[in-house]
């Protein structure tokens, strides 16, 4: 099952780790660069345990 983490009230990623590997959509209006930067900042979060695990 899917699983959706929001992180604050801009931004919702939709971690999909169990239907498509290692593909992340993300919603609203954010940029790939900003989202990596985000990602880095996450790194404490589910997002940077599975950026590890792959």
């Amino acid at each position: 099952m899917c699983k959706l983490n929001k992180n604050n009230s801009f931004l919702a990623i939709i971690e999909i780790t169990n239907c498509y590997k290692k593909e992340f959509f993300y919603m609203g209006n954010m940029s790939k660069e900003l989202l990596r930067e985000y990602i880095k900042e996450q790194n404490s979060s589910s997002i940077g345990r599975f950026k590890r695990n792959v």
